[in-house]
């Protein structure tokens, strides 16, 4: 939900950009607002602007933190779930199994729980971006690639994670992983 949010607020700056062709950095507060309303006049929607800009931010940060802690579990979660099976991959190396089959094997669990927590969390971000975007006069509707592209990076980041394990366990000796300690 976060990364979603963050996508639409940069998506939203790509679009003022894109409209204004007088666009000037140092005047972000300006081209968010309709030509006939100047900030001058109004120092409460400047107060709100800045508000709006600085939450944006936090949101982003710790959207950015969320990414890096929920990684890390998934790292010491891949290398337990690698740990525990070191045999079986043995085995099946033996048996002539390759580092794709391992990569499959050990990927498959995740790849099935990401795909719930997925439909899970998109259907939550949609209702929630749509409650916070009822609150602007000018709003934008939520493209379908935000959720889609928010599911994206967060399997291949999976995928990525998963396999820097298989690929350690299919290089790893069989014999040792078979020895009887």
């Amino acid at each position: 939900m976060l990364i979603t949010a963050a996508i639409v607020i940069y998506r939203q700056m790509q679009f003022i950009q894109k409209n204004n062709p007088g666009y000037d950095k140092s005047q972000v507060l300006n081209v968010t607002l309709p030509q006939n309303l100047h900030l001058d006049n109004n120092p409460q929607l400047i107060e709100a602007i800045k508000q709006d800009r600085q939450s944006s931010m936090l949101i982003f940060i710790f959207a950015v933190i969320a990414v890096i802690i929920s990684a890390l579990g998934l790292f010491g979660l891949s290398a337990f779930a690698a740990e525990q099976r070191t045999k079986e991959f043995g085995i099946r190396k033996i048996l002539g199994a390759t580092l794709g089959n391992i990569g499959i094997l050990l990927s498959r669990e995740f790849v099935k729980l990401i795909g719930v927590a997925i439909i899970i969390a998109t259907q939550l971000a949609w209702w929630a971006m749509n409650k916070w975007l009822e609150n602007f006069a000018y709003r934008i509707e939520i493209g379908w690639w935000a959720p889609v592209t928010a599911g994206t990076t967060a399997l291949v980041i999976a995928l990525a994670i998963t396999s820097y394990h298989a690929f350690r366990a299919s290089v790893a000796n069989p014999v040792r992983s078979l020895r009887i300690l």
